[in-house]
């Protein structure tokens, strides 16, 4: 029972020690490849436009 409780006291100290990372874009546009792709970030909204594949058949 010792060793329970002192994996639960270690996974605890682990736990509330790890931080959390803010991953931060900035603002702007990021083009795709060659399909007319592209992303765009403005403050907390991504707005994205993808096209399907041509010319693969059997794909939605």
């Amino acid at each position: 029972m010792k060793h329970f409780s002192k994996a639960v006291i270690l996974c605890a100290v682990v736990f509330l020690t790890a931080g959390c990372r803010n991953i931060i874009l900035q603002d702007g546009r990021y083009n795709g490849r060659d399909r007319g792709e592209f992303a765009v970030v403005y403050k907390d909204l991504i707005f994205l436009r993808v096209k399907a594949a041509e010319n693969i058949p059997g794909v939605l």
